[in-house]
This record gives structure tokens, C-alpha cells and sequence, in this order.
């Protein structure tokens, strides 16, 4: 109940699905563009799959990775919600964020973010 004179506290709304990416391009194409697929192809894949909804992602896996990519979901949806999440934020940043060094898709039920180094 709110105090005698204050207006109602509304309820809160989820965050709606938001995209944010880096001010700078990467100037090598090839292979980047490829790196960047496969990692947000494989955070959709992997963290859906993995113990705690969460997964981070070094490529390539040597000992000089170039981009490194982070996911994850929230522990109250199903796998299967967690991966079109997922899903959808990778294509969203790849629609919105083209050639970026780096990117974030934040919504309620997961979150992903990948950096090119």
C-alpha cells in the first residue's frame, strides 16, 4: 500500500530484449566474420546445455585466442527457452552489430556478449 498522498507504485515490466554494440569496426574481415558466427552459433548450442546455464567461449582455442564470447540463461527457463534466446540475441547482434569488436544482447530470460581482441 502506498502512504496516504503518494501515487501507487506501479508494477514492474521485464526488460524488454536490447542490443548494444561498440563504437569500432574491425578491419580484417576474413576470418573474423567467421569467428564471430561460430562463437555465437556455439554459445547458442552450449549454454542451453551446460550445468548452470552459463558458458564462456575462447577462439580459437589456442594459446592466443582473438575473440572471446560469453553466455547465459536464466536458471528458471527450459533448455529449450534458453537456446532460442540465445538464438535470437545472436542474430539480432549480428543484424544490428555488423563488423563490431564487440557486442551484448541482454533480454530476460538469457544474455550473450562476444569481443574480438
Amino acid at each position: 500500500m502506498s502512504p496516504i498522498g503518494s501515487p501507487p507504485i506501479k508494477p514492474t515490466t521485464p526488460k524488454a530484449a536490447g542490443v548494444a554494440c561498440n563504437r569500432t569496426n574491425y578491419t580484417t574481415v576474413y576470418p573474423t566474420d567467421s569467428y564471430v558466427r561460430h562463437v555465437l552459433e556455439e554459445l547458442g548450442d552450449e549454454v542451453s546445455k551446460s550445468k548452470n546455464y552459463a558458458k564462456v567461449i575462447k577462439f580459437p582455442e589456442i594459446d592466443h585466442p582473438i575473440m572471446s564470447g560469453q553466455g547465459a540463461c536464466t536458471k528458471n527457463v527450459s533448455k529449450a527457452v534458453c537456446a532460442k534466446c540465445l538464438k535470437d540475441g545472436a542474430k539480432k547482434v549480428l543484424e544490428k552489430c555488423p563488423r563490431r569488436v564487440g557486442a551484448q544482447f541482454n533480454a530476460t530470460a538469457c544474455q550473450l556478449r562476444y569481443d574480438v581482441y
